[in-house]
């Protein structure tokens, strides 16, 4: 139990679009392409560390509270506040980028589907 909240705190923190390198700090497209890479990383490594577990009710929730998480990557690009409003489109649209060259993501974020089930 303890070991789930702690992952639950990592991954939350994790998806405020802060952890490694804040998005509100980039300085340019790619500093911020490169935050959302260690985002979509993490969250990839988390679906698949969960696809390893017990499939019941509670592995269940926790693809729910990543899918949760993840909805953080949704308008990620406003928070890029020192860029200009075209790059943060740009960021929006690299997030759109990534999350469709990881459709096990996408389709978690936007559908609740797990694959690996």
């Amino acid at each position: 139990m303890i070991k789930w909240f702690i992952n639950f705190v990592f991954l939350f923190v994790l998806a405020s679009c802060g952890g490694h390198g804040y998005l509100k700090d980039a300085n340019n497209l790619e500093e911020a392409k490169a935050t959302i890479d260690y985002y979509i990383k993490s969250y990839d490594k988390s679906y698949y560390e969960k696809c390893n577990q017990v499939r019941n009710s509670t592995t269940k929730q926790k693809f729910a509270e990543l899918a949760e998480v993840m909805l953080s990557l949704e308008n990620c690009g406003e928070k890029c506040v020192k860029l200009d409003y075209e790059t943060q489109i740009k960021v929006q649209q690299y997030v759109t980028e990534q999350l469709n060259s990881h459709p096990h993501l996408k389709k978690l974020l936007y559908f609740g589907t797990i694959e690996c089930w």
